[in-house]
Formats: structure tokens, sequence, C-alpha cells
């Protein structure tokens, strides 16, 4: 009887039969292993970066902003009335248009003329101003000789001095005029004036523009 010997596959044999799998399944673990603590190194920095947020919120709130509202519900912000708050450009050009509005009157719309003027100036440069069109006998003048006052501004408003004067931002402005009065039958010679300007800050809940005149009086100048 003739017996017959099977060679064993090393790959097969006892002592290294599944080692494959097992090699593979320790990968696999591994792998998984690397990702969770990739995973967790990426939420632990997220956490710190998070915290670290919220204690700088806590420590450096921001500068809070205040605002008042119109009665018709537009915000205003409330700026301190020691800033300047209107840049100097829109201010020289306001201060044109005032002064001329200040200046211009006619015998038939006299009283609007003046109470339009009320917006102008501060409660106190306001009566200073009607009172120097009285004492001054202009607003006689042009009720009783049916004036109409023509008044034109003949070079750029000038800033002479600006600051903080009694807690308000201020501005001294010189504003060269000429104004002309002309009758029923006759128009008087062109007279040149210097307008001095004092312009104040206001509240801007006062006022929302935020500026107006404090002073305005006109003395003989050359203007041209």
């Amino acid at each position: 009887m003739t017996e017959t010997t099977l060679e064993k596959d090393p790959a097969t044999g006892p002592g290294l039969r599944g080692t494959t799998p097992v090699h593979n399944l320790l990968g696999s673990l591994d792998l998984k292993l690397r990702w969770s603590l990739l995973g967790n190194a990426v939420l632990a920095t997220a956490l710190t970066v998070s915290a670290f947020g919220h204690l700088w919120t806590l420590t450096h709130p921001p500068t809070p902003e205040y605002f008042a509202t119109t009665a018709d519900g537009r915000l205003i912000p409330l700026i301190p009335i020691s800033e300047p708050y209107v840049p100097q450009e829109v201010l020289l050009t306001w201060a044109a248009q005032a002064v001329t509005t200040a200046y211009t009157l006619d015998y038939v719309h006299q009283k609007e003329q003046l109470s339009r003027m009320r917006d102008l100036f501060t409660a106190q440069g306001f009566n200073s101003h009607r009172k120097a069109l009285e004492t001054s006998g202009l607003w006689t003048a042009v009720a009783e000789r049916r004036l109409v006052t023509q008044v034109v501004p003949t070079a750029p408003p000038l800033v002479t001095n600006q600051g903080v004067i009694g807690g308000r931002y201020a501005w001294k402005l010189e504003v060269p005029i000429r104004i002309t009065y002309q009758g029923a039958s006759s128009v008087s010679l062109p007279q040149d004036n210097i307008a001095e300007v004092l312009i104040v800050r206001m509240p801007t809940h006062e006022l929302p523009r935020g500026y107006a005149i404090h002073q305005l009086v006109t003395r003989p100048g050359k203007t041209s």
C-alpha cells in the first residue's frame, strides 16, 4: 500500500492560520483611533478659541452708541456738543446760506421771513438778531418804504477761530456780503459788509442739524 504525503502550505499552517484578518482589524482600529484623537484635538482647539472669545467680549464690551428719535421716527446720533460733529465744508456752505436768509426781507413777507429765521439761531441768538433788525431801523424801513433787500455773498466764508467755548464747540466766521435795497421806484447803491458769525454746537435731539448761529453782527467792509 502506497502512502501519500501532503506538503503543508506555510500560509495555512497551524501557527499562521487567520493572521491576515487580524492584521487588517488592528490596522482599522489604529486608523479609527488616530481620527478620533484628531477630532478631539480640533474640538478642544475650537472650545479654547470660543472660551477666549467669550472672555474678550466680557472684558472688552463694545462702546455703546446712543440715539434719539425725531417725531417721525428717524434715529439721530447723540454726539457730545464739545465735538465738531459737522464737516467744515458743510458748515461753511450752510453759514453763507444762513446769513443770506437772515438779511433777506421784503415788505410783503416780513413776518413769515422772520419766523423762518428762528430755525437758524439759538434762542438767544434769534432774540438778539430780531432786536438788531428793530434798533437799526431796517425792520421799520422795509415795512414803511415797501422795500425788498437783496443779499449776495461775495466771497467764501472764512473761519477765523474755532474751539470749545463754555463746553460747546464753536466757530467764528466772517462772511462777506453785499446788500441792496430796492423800492418801488428806486434802488440803493450796493453796500459791502462783513457778517461776523458765531456758530455753536447744539444737542442733536434738540436740533438734528447739530449747530446754530449764536451771534450775528455786520460791519462795513470792502468785499471785492
